[in-house]
């Protein structure tokens, strides 16, 4: 799965997903969590909201009467999840990255005794575990993207860096001469995976593992590979 940011005047920013798995994939993930006291005890009503660190966009929830809250259908980016009830500090957690389809569960969160006017902030460091979902996947970040050179600029090549990948051929430009080969993922021959971008299938109809929309490198945000 990729997913691309371009910008427009260095304002815009514009995601969109390309995906490679043999099942079917989707762009937008999921957050999920639960509040509880310094006891241990659920906290229903608690009001979370959820902020694009890039857009500043923001969502909102309430925990129910078991603690949890849920933020489905949200686009990969980086969020600030912020916590708050009567009688408790604000909790506000940073740098969250969701990446695309990803399932994520921000665990238990325990708000502290306080006010409202106080606020404990946690900078999320690390690798998020997904635990919702069994099976394996394979990111590549924009960093690693920014670092990374590929033959003809063409972002499918990158692929062969990841785990269980294997290229029969490289393209010399961005799209190859009637699209890009896809590789071979841990032993399953390109024919059977599935390549979309924005949700849409991109695969050639005729000859399957190509891919045959181009997507310059430099408008891509990540690159994700579920199996």
């Amino acid at each position: 799965m990729f997913s691309r940011c371009g910008n427009w005047l260095a304002a815009i920013c514009v995601t969109a997903v390309l995906t490679c798995s043999p099942a079917w994939s989707q762009i937008s993930g999921r957050v999920t969590g639960n509040v509880t006291d310094p006891s241990g005890n659920v906290i229903v009503g608690a009001d979370v909201n959820l902020q694009n660190e890039g857009t500043s966009e923001a969502q909102t929830a309430q925990t129910n009467e078991s603690g949890f809250f849920s933020f489905p259908n949200v686009t990969p980016a980086a969020y600030t999840v912020r916590v708050q009830s009567a009688g408790f500090s604000v909790y506000e957690r940073r740098n969250i990255i969701l990446s695309a389809n990803q399932l994520l569960s921000l665990g238990n969160i325990q708000l502290a005794v306080g006010t409202v006017t106080e606020t404990i902030t946690v900078e999320a460091t690390g690798a998020t575990v997904e635990t919702e979902r069994s099976g394996n996947s394979s990111v590549l970040t924009s960093n690693q993207l920014s670092g990374l050179m590929s033959r003809g600029r063409d972002v499918v090549s990158l692929m062969t860096v990841l785990p269980g990948a294997s290229q029969n051929v490289d393209s010399d430009a961005l799209g190859g001469n009637w699209g890009s080969a896809t590789p071979n993922m841990n032993g399953l021959r390109s024919h059977y995976n599935s390549f979309k971008l924005d949700g849409q299938v991109g695969s050639d109809i005729d000859v399957l593992n190509f891919f045959t929309i181009s997507v310059s490198m430099d408008a891509i945000q990540e690159v994700s590979v579920r199996r």
